[in-house]
């Protein structure tokens, strides 16, 4: 009886550890998880048809339509998602001078986010943009920087993350 204790407290003591140790994902983006056979498989909206440089104006990255800057902003939970991450991109309107798009991703218990890829777009795309992210981090997320002049833009931003068996 006196081992059943102990594994009980040990077996929460790891559960509240694990649940502590994951920061929450941002409320101002969307985030679906779904089924994909017996693998974690997660859809992402960071942006939809967002007007970056009319709503955040240029020269500081946004990582949510809200122009979230904190770190927790943007935040996708992804440990679990080591099979592949993709980042699609769309910007059907370019009216700001140019804009950035960075991919960033936070190592372990790590507290700084790391940049994986930084893209620079100075004209609109007549096709989508793919961008795999091969690392694997804890938590990723991508922000949005509008160049030199606002304008009035048209941004989409979504991701898939697939991870290994349930």
């Amino acid at each position: 009886m006196k081992c059943v204790k102990y594994f009980l407290f040990a077996a929460c003591a790891l559960l509240m550890t694990a649940v502590i140790g994951q920061a929450a994902e941002d409320s101002n983006i969307t985030v679906t998880n779904d089924d994909f056979g017996d693998k974690w498989y997660k859809e992402v909206v960071w942006f939809s048809d967002y007007d970056l440089g009319t709503d955040a104006g240029t020269n500081t990255y946004v990582y949510n339509e809200v122009e979230g800057t904190a770190t927790t902003s943007g935040l996708v939970e992804a440990r679990k998602y080591n099979e592949a991450k993709t980042i699609q991109i769309r910007i059907p309107t370019l009216g700001s001078t140019s804009i950035d798009t960075r991919i960033e991703g936070r190592a372990g218990a790590n507290t700084q986010w790391a940049e994986i890829v930084t893209k620079n777009f100075a004209a609109a795309t007549t096709i989508d943009y793919i961008l795999p992210v091969l690392e694997f981090v804890e938590e990723i997320r991508v922000g949005l920087r509008a160049n030199g002049t606002a304008g009035t833009d048209t941004v989409t931003i979504t991701g898939i993350l697939l991870g290994g068996k349930r």
